[in-house]
């Protein structure tokens, strides 16, 4: 009887390991998504083209511009690096608060977008010539021209000592 309780206990729990292990990996994997080991530009590039591109219409236009990377800051007393970037939309209202809401939602493990915040936001209206190339002849919403300036987040880098330096202490 022991026996036999030992092998269904074994085999229950070999199914729940394997249950578990599958669980843990996809957390894994979607904390490094959202909270990469390295700066990671063009992955965040590709993001920030495919909500871009999701979102754009000819009736509710966006389109990104003047991608800018900065260069990392990566401070010791914080747990955690900083890529500072900026970007150019130009977009309608509604699309603005679509991407304003995806960067507000950014770190969310359910969603696999990078952790990213706004730092600086600056909005004007889309000049004369530019809002007539981006209309299709039907009166457009209005566009505004808006820029910011965005931090993503990435695990800081792992200090390593060299051999030179372990022997000096």
């Amino acid at each position: 009887t022991l026996s036999n309780n030992n092998a269904k206990f074994k085999e229950t729990y070999l199914e729940l390991k394997g249950v578990f292990d599958k669980d843990f990996q996809n957390l894994k994997d979607s904390t490094e998504t959202v909270f990469p080991k390295e700066e990671n530009y063009t992955e965040l590039t590709r993001k920030l083209d495919a909500f871009t591109e999701q979102n754009n219409s000819s009736a509710q236009p966006m389109f990104m511009s003047d991608l800018k990377f900065s260069e990392a800051r990566i401070d010791k007393n914080k747990d955690f690096a900083v890529l500072p970037f900026t970007l150019t939309l130009t977009t309608t209202r509604d699309n603005l608060e679509k991407f304003l809401s995806f960067i507000e939602s950014s770190g969310s493990l359910s969603d696999n977008i990078r952790l990213m915040d706004v730092s600086s936001i600056s909005i004007s209206f889309a000049t004369q010539s530019r809002q007539s190339a981006v209309s299709s002849g039907a009166k457009a919403n209005q566009l505004l021209n808006v820029s910011l300036a965005l931090n993503a987040y990435f695990q800081k880098p792992l200090v390593t000592t060299s051999p030179k330096a372990q022997s000096k202490s």
